[in-house]
């Protein structure tokens, strides 16, 4: 954006207009940059159109027993929201087993670009980090291992899944996987939050985020939630495909939509 302002201030344009796709981070940053300067920002956003009947807390749902079943709960930093700009950085997870972690997996992933100043602003990760981190192509595939038959687990599931899965058919890995979104649950069955972020549920649930926007803390704060969730959702299900079925659209629209 610096590029743009410098430009269009050299050619003696009075305004320039930016366009976000699905957000608007970068505009605190044009906001700054173009303050005192005799040039005004002129702030533009696209987004997706949400279909309020296809709201979901579960993936690809199977009948697992929830009791017995493996989760892997896990988080990704990328280098753009876009899955086919944005290049996967970090991945992180644990593996739950009995509802207490059994495994780990965490690594920088390779690029083989340079960052930009909002992703190593936004997540502390720098190209120092990523120069002799392994890249896609050799981590996804250690990544599908560890993941085995087990249920994902994601704060924003959707967005981590289609960056996931963008990678996966780039490089001809063929595999589908259940998924749960911490995110919808939070949304639907804790209708007390104002905000559904992963700062704010983690401090409904007490639980401790530090260094937030990197996916070795996300995954561990995410993990905890995700226990607390369940608890209470097994008092009422005992398999992953009931969770979308105790959906009720109409408090869906009311609690979610509206807000």
């Amino acid at each position: 954006y610096r590029d743009y302002l410098d430009r269009a201030l050299e050619w003696g344009h009075k305004a320039i207009a930016f366009t976000d796709h699905d957000g608007v981070y970068a505009f605190p940053d044009i906001y700054k940059y173009a303050r005192g300067k005799a040039i005004k920002p002129i702030y533009g956003v696209e987004l997706n159109f949400v279909d309020e009947t296809d709201f979901k807390i579960v993936f690809n749902e199977k009948p697992l027993d929830l009791r017995r079943a493996e989760f892997v709960v896990f988080d990704i930093e990328t280098t753009d929201l876009s899955v086919k700009r944005g290049k996967i950085i970090e991945i992180s997870a644990l593996k739950l087993v009995g509802m207490t972690v059994a495994d780990r997996f965490t690594t920088f992933v390779n690029p083989e670009e340079k960052l930009t100043d909002f992703t190593t602003s936004l997540t502390s990760i720098t190209d120092d980090d990523l120069k002799s981190a392994p890249k896609i192509e050799e981590v996804l595939p250690q990544f599908i291992d560890f993941i085995g038959d087990a249920i994902l687990v994601a704060h924003n599931a959707s967005f981590d899944l289609k960056h996931l899965n963008e990678n996966m058919r780039t490089l001809k890995l063929e595999k589908t996987f259940p998924a749960i979104d911490t995110l919808n649950m939070a949304k639907y069955h804790y209708p007390a939050l104002k905000r559904h972020n992963l700062k704010a549920v983690s401090k409904y649930f007490k639980v401790e985020l530090t260094r937030h926007h990197r996916a070795e803390n996300d995954s561990e704060a995410t993990a905890e939630i995700f226990l607390k969730m369940l608890q209470d959702r097994l008092k009422k299900v005992t398999h992953l495909d009931q969770l979308n079925k105790e959906i009720d659209l109409n408090e869906a629209h009311k609690h979610v939509y509206a807000k």
